[in-house]
């Protein structure tokens, strides 16, 4: 988002909240974002690792609680979801986070839907599937900053960090201050997809990010682009015992999707929060 303001989440069964963003109220600048809670820890992954049970890194997976080595958009919409939005039936995971051996389990995730492009997203295809980040880097990925990174907190402003940093005590007993004492990973996925493949060989040729802030001519259509909040009540990231990624490397940021939205609410939540301009925070709703 190009701009932005933070919100305060608002529990309200069966409706949805809706609140301005900022001053950038313009068409298709809107979001709206829910939390999904912790579903399961496996050695599985369904698009890196299909079929093949226990040969993935250790994953954590959130949103779907049936996501396994051999899921596909049948099961999974089959399947009953961990996410504040029951009509989201996806699979959402990432690499765990360890230290000394020892999981670092996230105390909160938050899934958004935003956009980076002045046009209408559309909804996913059922089934789509995609890999953000690279599980295999041993340094700085591209364009690190804007799409794969650390930070304190959950504000907009927070500085952005290739490795985990320390983050301040607030002195807060209670995980989750907006400026101190969570240290917080940003996953923002591609949006332009080539309009044809669920999947490509090494899960992301299909979808890649906006050039200019358009689509490419050979990835012509626009979806929302994803984005993965995950937070830890960790405040030495950097000066504590070191940090790592399951699949290796703390460089290795990276984390994966696969569709099973019920298309209905998906178009329905593009269209009232993303093209309206409007921040939507969606909370225990009926699908």
């Amino acid at each position: 988002m190009r701009k932005s303001l933070v919100v305060v989440l608002v529990a309200m069964a069966g409706s949805v909240v809706a609140a301005p963003i900022g001053t950038a109220g313009t068409a298709h600048e809107g979001e709206f974002f829910y939390l999904c809670e912790f579903s399961h820890r496996s050695q599985n992954d369904p698009i890196l690792y299909p079929g093949k049970a226990g040969a993935s890194p250790r994953n954590d997976f959130y949103g779907n609680m049936t996501t396994n080595a051999d899921s596909t958009a049948q099961s999974l919409v089959a399947g009953k979801t961990t996410c504040r939005v029951l009509d989201d039936k996806s699979a959402y995971w990432f690499a765990t986070l360890m230290r000394k051996g020892k999981v670092q389990k996230p105390w909160k995730v938050h899934i958004y839907y935003r956009n980076q492009v002045a046009a209408h997203p559309r909804p996913f295809p059922l089934g789509l599937e995609y890999l953000a980040g690279d599980p295999n880097a041993t340094r700085k990925q591209r364009d690190w900053e804007q799409r794969y990174f650390w930070q304190c907190g959950d504000t907009v402003a927070s500085t952005h960090f290739a490795k985990p940093p320390d983050c301040p005590d607030d002195g807060n007993p209670e995980p989750g201050s907006s400026t101190g004492d969570t240290l917080t990973l940003m996953i923002r996925f591609p949006q332009c997809w080539d309009g044809t493949r669920k999947d490509s060989k090494n899960h992301h040729a299909h979808i890649v990010y906006p050039v200019n802030d358009a689509c490419p001519k050979d990835h012509p259509v626009l979806v929302p682009q994803l984005q993965v909040h995950v937070q830890w009540a960790i405040n030495n990231g950097a000066s504590g015992p070191k940090l790592s990624l399951s699949s290796g490397s703390i460089f290795g940021i990276h984390a994966e999707f696969f569709d099973a939205w019920k298309k209905a609410r998906l178009r329905s939540l593009i269209k009232s929060c993303i093209d309206a301009g409007v921040s939507c925070h969606p909370n225990d709703l009926s699908p």
